[in-house]
């Protein structure tokens, strides 16, 4: 998926499924039905609680928990490739 607004890169997304018939714990367990809970009362149908872009409260409680940066946990892609790690340790010595 190609998204520039949200994505600094391509997101490629892979799924593997097995199916297994039989297991000797439940057998028979995929067979239970599902089903739909509200788990927050008095909600109105349709809303999703979310925080508008740079305005949740939690970011700086991660920062803190975790001593990272602020580009760190929002870098977008580049935080995951190894070379990052030197300029995280930079940030760190500063």
């Amino acid at each position: 998926m190609t998204d520039p607004v949200y994505l600094t890169e391509p997101l490629i997304k892979t799924n593997d499924f097995t199916l297994i018939e039989r297991t000797q714990f439940a057998p028979g367990a995929w067979l239970w039905p599902c089903e739909y809970v509200d788990e927050i009362a008095n909600r109105p149908q349709g809303v999703v609680p979310n925080y508008p872009i740079g305005k949740n409260p939690a970011v700086k409680e991660f920062l803190d928990r975790y001593h990272l940066p602020l580009d760190a946990a929002m870098g977008g892609a580049k935080t995951m490739y190894p070379e990052y790690q030197l300029e995280l340790e930079k940030a760190r010595a500063k």
